[in-house]
């Protein structure tokens, strides 16, 4: 068995009825409950190599199936704000998706 054979079956998995990729949302660092001031990166990816490549995707970005229409590449960089509490996802032009990410920030007053 090759070594990336288990690469295949994950992507495979990520794939719906009609073969398109379904986007995948990571947090960097990798937990949902923040402190105001605290930095997070979320990114949407599709796991495909022509990903990187410029104008090969185009990425939208939802908080709380709200379009966030100034974010529109594959990575949303936040330095917390209690106001950023909410639930993204993003979506790239097949329309897909991605799994719903919950973000929690409270304010360094509260315990």
């Amino acid at each position: 068995m090759s070594c990336l054979t288990p690469i295949f079956f994950i992507l495979l998995a990520l794939k719906n009825a009609e073969g398109a990729v379904t986007p995948v949302v990571t947090l960097r660092p990798n937990w949902n409950n923040l402190y105001s001031g605290d930095r997070v990166t979320l990114s949407c990816s599709v796991g495909s190599v022509e990903e990187d490549k410029p104008g090969n995707y185009y990425y939208t970005w939802y908080k709380d199936d709200n379009k966030l229409m100034y974010k529109t590449s594959k990575t949303l960089f936040i330095t917390a704000k209690v106001a950023d509490t909410g639930v993204y996802k993003c979506s790239v032009k097949s329309g897909i998706y991605s799994n719903p990410v919950q973000l929690h920030v409270i304010s360094g007053d509260e315990e």
